[in-house]
């Protein structure tokens, strides 16, 4: 009787390990509230969209979704909000900077330590082989002196964000985007933390149509 409570405890245990949920983080950078930009900004200086020749440093174990875009059709210049996750699967901590609002880290200081991440989206062609553009990007910034613009991700855990963005890119992308037949394309969310040295590009792509507002 003892052995068969004990099995029974096990098996319980061991099925509420498989069901529990990993900690998930929530970042709105579409609602996010924004400090009002001074007179006279100091200039940050921060990375382009995507990363440097030299940027290749170890995996970081991070593995990206794109989970949804706002609508299935675009025009050019459109408003766009997506939606992804981040996931960290390896086996140490992984900081990401946490706030939109680059007025925060506005310092003539030059030992100001600013994190910086940048995150957009790829477009590519209906195959998904072929990558068209790259858009503008959402930049998030981080310190350990502004509180609560870092988040560490523990193993396993997770960071879902909400990025507001544009259907803006190079004249030449954006002419390579829209001769795409009947403008089919697919999506894929793009993270670059500076930090890192890396790009993570989402394992799956969207569908979307995109077309011109001179037509």
């Amino acid at each position: 009787m003892y052995s068969l409570l004990m099995m029974v405890a096990v098996l319980a245990a061991g099925a509420l390990h498989q069901t529990a949920v990993p900690q998930e983080y929530i970042l709105d950078v579409v609602s996010y509230p924004l400090s009002p930009e001074p007179v006279r900004a100091y200039d940050l200086k921060v990375p382009a969209g995507g990363a440097r020749a030299h940027d290749r440093k170890e995996p970081s174990g991070l593995v990206l979704t794109l989970v949804s875009v706002d609508r299935n059709n675009y025009l050019s210049g459109d408003a766009i909000i997506y939606e992804l996750v981040l996931e960290n699967r390896g086996s140490g901590m992984v900081t990401l900077p946490w706030s939109p609002d680059r007025v925060r880290f506005n310092s003539p200081s030059e030992d100001a330590n600013v994190h910086v991440a940048s995150l957009f989206l790829e477009v590519r062609n209906r195959g998904g082989r072929e990558r068209l553009a790259w858009l503008q990007p959402q930049l998030l910034f981080g310190s350990a002196d502004v509180d609560g613009s870092l988040q560490t991700l523990a193993p396993g855990e997770r960071a879902r964000i909400r990025v507001p963005g544009f259907w803006r890119a190079s004249e030449y992308e954006r002419a390579h985007v829209l001769r795409q037949p009947n403008g089919l394309v697919r999506v894929a969310a793009v993270v670059h933390i500076e930090d890192l040295g890396q790009l993570v590009t989402s394992v799956n792509t969207l569908p979307v149509a995109i077309g011109s507002r001179m037509q």
